[in-house]
């Protein structure tokens, strides 16, 4: 494999993307550990007719977005940042049957930088890096989800591709509202919410806001990591997620011509216990009628 690993590092320096690949050594001249660590891929289940189709696609996906620093400009890719996390494997529904173990490699590595800087943004308390955000171990792992020494790239599935580009709609679509939401603006926020996180992936029932809803079974193994940790630091934080929330709390506040509205603020914890995306959407159509 010796070759073909170095024409593929040489590959990954050429398209400034091997920054992404974790190495697993820290010194940036240290070339023959580098090789050997992409040598090593080739050593496991290796479709290689698979794996340079998917490398392709994501070396011209990705190209765009190599100066990246962080993900504050994020929204304006959404469909981009999503194709990043379905290059990685073939599904059927939410069911895994393949996966581009070189181009999961970059993926991990692009997602890893650029949401580096996140962890220290978020302010609910509830999360489980707040007040340690420099803890690796806290932070979402794309290498290895369950931080385990296992190199399972679990992270890099259908529920985080619909979390992440759920999130960026969402940013998207509270900065561009400027006064009363219409009609549209609301079903747009609606249906990124529920990519985030609905009410089926994390079995809750009963509803829509403000009947009664069904927390019992309440569950997060299929809540978006990303979109939690994205909400938490650039949705909550942004000005029009501010603007939103002040809106709805008005047409929401009882009053002699509608004494029965029900006040309805949005959650500004996505780590919070019973919380689910998809409500804080119907929170939002409750406000606006729609």
């Amino acid at each position: 494999f010796k070759t073909r690993a170095l024409t593929f590092y040489n590959f990954l320096d050429t398209a400034s993307v091997g920054k992404y690949f974790d190495y697993l050594t820290t010194s940036t001249s240290d070339k023959e550990l580098k090789v050997v660590r992409v040598e090593n891929i080739f050593g496991g289940d290796f479709d290689e007719v698979y794996e340079s189709s998917r490398l392709d696609s994501f070396i011209g996906t990705i190209s765009g977005f190599t100066n990246l620093s962080d993900a504050s400009n994020l929204d304006a890719y959404s469909s981009e940042m999503r194709s990043l996390i379905e290059l990685t494997y073939t599904a059927t529904g939410y069911t895994i049957t393949d996966r581009a173990f070189m181009v999961s490699e970059l993926s991990a590595g692009f997602f890893t930088d650029i949401f580096k800087g996140e962890y220290a943004i978020v302010e609910d308390a509830n999360a489980p890096y707040f007040g340690d955000a420099s803890n690796l171990a806290l932070r979402v792992n794309f290498y290895d989800k369950n931080h385990d020494n296992i190199t399972d790239f679990d992270i890099l599935n259908p529920i985080e591709a619909d979390g992440l580009e759920g999130a960026l709609e969402f940013l998207g679509a509270i900065k561009s509202v400027d006064g009363t939401p219409t009609t549209n603006d609301v079903i747009a926020m609606k249906a990124a919410l529920v990519k985030m996180g609905s009410r089926v992936k994390l079995n809750v029932t009963g509803g829509p806001y403000p009947t009664t809803t069904d927390y019992s079974n309440w569950s997060t193994v299929q809540m978006s990591q990303v979109a939690q940790l994205f909400y938490g630091a650039r949705v909550v934080t942004n000005s029009g997620f501010d603007s939103l929330t002040s809106l709805i709390y008005s047409v929401t506040t009882p009053n002699p011509a509608n004494p029965s509205v029900i006040q309805t603020t949005l959650t500004q914890e996505p780590y919070s216990s019973n919380f689910v995306f998809e409500i804080e959407g119907e929170k939002i159509g409750y406000a606006f009628g729609v």
